[in-house]
């Protein structure tokens, strides 16, 4: 293999974690939302706030929160180039 080509390959030591790379995607996504969808899915997710209690508190109609999460996971396996 060329030299050149093999500086231009980053090591493996030098290459994010799977779960790195999902935190940066996820935090790019987070980051493009409204606040009040990142706020949501924030206390969804990280908080582990019931649903009913954030669609009250933000005033999110229950198929707009259930949208939203489906919106998000879809962004995030679009982006990581999964399958959910």
């Amino acid at each position: 293999m060329d030299p050149k080509i093999r500086q231009l390959r980053p090591s493996k030591l030098e290459r994010p974690s799977e779960s790195e790379y999902d935190q940066a995607v996820i935090n790019e996504l987070l980051n493009d939302l409204p606040s009040k969808d990142r706020q949501a899915l924030l206390r969804f997710y990280v908080d582990g706030q019931p649903h009913d209690e954030i669609e009250s508190a933000l005033d999110f109609d229950p198929d707009r929160f259930r949208d939203l999460r489906q919106f998000f996971k879809a962004a995030f396996f679009a982006r990581t180039g999964r399958v959910c």
